[in-house]
């Protein structure tokens, strides 16, 4: 008789996040600087007990940066950038969602966590073919990381001369 998701679930899993900033300048030049960083554990139960270390979790990792610059009375030039990267570690036999699966479409009597010899179970084929205990302990780990970043250069001259509130901005950005 198993509970797979007492099985699967820990009661409770953490979040760090920690983001550090700074600005500051003066009438030629202003900044803005910031960093962050955010680690996701896994709320799943692994097997303290396998040698392969399966990890699950998600970090994400920011930065931006502002510089504003004064050339002249009426010309400003803008330069931005910013972005993250994220790591996703699942386990390696899909995606978590997998696990949600396999539990949900297992009934408690089908087969146990592991056998009495040591062995774990698996059917041939179908939408529950694994437990969700082997899934998420013995099948490896998958990684997926992104990055993206924006840069953006602004140039602004302020046209008051010719009409009250007129100013023109080009602008140059790049997205990766």
């Amino acid at each position: 008789d198993v509970d797979w998701r007492n099985e699967m679930i820990k009661p409770t899993s953490f979040q760090h996040t920690y983001y550090a900033s700074a600005d500051g300048g003066g009438s030629l030049v202003s900044y803005f600087l910031s960093l962050g960083t955010s680690f996701e554990a896994s709320a799943y139960k692994l097997d303290k007990g396998n040698k392969y270390k399966p990890e699950v979790g998600f970090n994400k990792h920011t930065y931006r940066s502002n510089i504003d610059i004064n050339l002249t009375r009426t010309t400003k030039v803008k330069f931005g950038v910013d972005g993250y990267i994220t790591d996703r570690k699942a386990p390696g036999g899909g995606d978590t969602d997998e696990l949600w699966r396999a539990q949900s479409k297992l009934t408690p009597m089908i087969f146990p966590t592991v056998y009495s010899d040591g062995k774990y179970p698996a059917m041939a084929t179908g939408d529950a073919s694994y437990s969700p205990y082997v899934l998420l302990n013995y099948t490896g780990t998958g990684k997926e990381e992104q990055t993206t970043s924006n840069v953006n250069l602004i140039l602004e001259q302020d046209l008051s001369f010719i009409t009250e509130g007129l100013r023109v901005e080009a602008l140059l950005a790049h997205n990766h």
